[in-house]
């Protein structure tokens, strides 16, 4: 499950609110585990962990733009962030 999600981050923002916030029922079944050295920590900022306590999604400026990686998949064999009604929401946050 997600946890410790960021709501004021730009990603999760359009989900602010109590409608739309809950992440416990999407299921994540793979996910890679990322272990950040003490530098690149401080390059990241980690908006969503696992309850886990792993990072779920990262991001950090490159220049002008911005990288956001994700530490988990979509496709049903991975999690169930595809069928979610978050899914549009995040893609279209990610485009803009």
């Amino acid at each position: 499950l997600l946890s410790e999600v960021d709501l004021k981050h730009p990603l999760f923002a359009p989900l602010d609110d109590p409608r739309f916030s809950d992440f416990t029922k999407i299921r994540f079944w793979r996910h890679r585990k990322l272990t950040l050295s003490d530098e690149a920590a401080k390059t990241f900022q980690v908006p969503a962990n696992f309850d886990s306590g792993d990072p779920a999604v990262l991001e950090t400026s490159r220049g002008a733009g911005r990288v956001v990686l994700f530490a988990f998949g979509w496709q049903p064999r991975e999690s169930q962030l595809g069928v979610s009604s978050k899914f549009i929401p995040l893609v279209n946050t990610l485009i803009e």
